[in-house]
């Protein structure tokens, strides 16, 4: 699909839980007609070295790029990401950030298809569905299981009475028949605090998700602003501001960006989260969400 954004912030690939091979978003980017990417993957630097290749070799601007999971006050779980990291010095330093985030999904998932098993659902192990997947890397994202549930659901005669991805989904959510308690990740102080110290820039991913989780509390507005100014006491530099789950609740978009602003927030990115097949939703797609090529350069010369 074409774009509708310059350039696309928000990237995964099937090194974490995107359904494309590296090389298949260089396809997809050049053909849409953009002009830059950032390859964002969870708590992963693997394929980043052979994307910013390809979209050299291709015309795309890049920079390093990564997405990663930590627990911050309120009891909330929220990504942050790392934009022009020098990833050699964060991998030398900080690995066991990530190692950690890695081992913590790596076992809940272990879990989970455990209680598939025991209630002959499916006979996956981690490697197992590694090599069904044919992935360059261990499973430690939910994506492939919820990828192999799908699959196993469509070769029933009966289908479930929503979406098998909603369905599946459902599943592992808490009260649902197969949900399983994940450990914490690592702090979002301890996270910012890498990042920044390894020369990159730290922005909150998809702050709007964090926003609806607040909603059932009651005031997230005012607890909303209190995290924001936690998180800038870490170092924090910056907000996603344009991405897909906004795209039909402006008011919340406005809201956030003024809280930014109020903040002296130094840069707003954006990005679509491109997962590929059952990501957001059927429409999103590499480039529908993003910065324009001048913000993309503005954002640049922070680094």
């Amino acid at each position: 699909m074409s774009k509708d954004y310059e350039v696309d912030m928000h990237i995964h690939s099937n090194f974490s839980d995107g359904r494309n091979r590296v090389k298949e978003l260089i396809t997809i980017g050049k053909e849409s007609g953009i002009k830059g990417m950032v390859l964002t993957d969870h708590d992963t630097f693997a394929g980043v070295p052979f994307f910013m290749k390809l979209c050299r070799d291709n015309g795309i601007d890049c920079m390093t790029g990564i997405e990663i999971s930590s627990r911050t006050c309120c009891n909330q779980n929220l990504d942050i990401l790392g934009y022009g990291i020098n990833s050699k010095e964060f991998l030398a330093k900080y690995s066991g950030l990530l190692k950690h985030n890695i081992e913590t999904r790596r076992k809940w998932a272990a879990q989970v298809l455990d209680l598939y098993r025991k209630n002959n659902i499916m006979d996956f192990s981690l490697k197992k569905l590694q090599e069904h997947f044919n992935l360059p890397a261990q499973v430690s994202n939910k994506y492939w299981i919820l990828a192999a549930r799908v699959e196993q659901m469509e070769r029933l005669a009966s289908a479930p009475p929503v979406r098998p991805i909603d369905f599946a989904r459902n599943e592992l959510k808490k009260g649902g028949v197969f949900y399983v308690t994940r450990k914490d990740y690592v702090s979002s102080q301890e996270v910012i605090h890498a990042i920044k110290m390894c020369g990159g820039l730290a922005v909150w991913a998809h702050p709007s998700k964090t926003f609806e989780k607040l909603d059932e509390a009651g005031y997230p507005p005012r607890i909303f602003e209190y995290l924001l100014r936690i998180l800038l006491s870490y170092g924090l530099d910056g907000v996603e501001i344009v991405t897909p789950y906004l795209k039909n609740n402006q008011e919340l978009k406005s809201f956030i960006r003024e809280c930014g602003k109020k903040h002296k927030i130094r840069v707003f990115t954006g990005g679509s989260d491109y997962h590929g097949e059952y990501g957001i939703n059927e429409n999103c797609h590499i480039g529908c969400a993003g910065v324009s090529y001048g913000e993309f350069l503005k954002i640049k010369k922070f680094l």
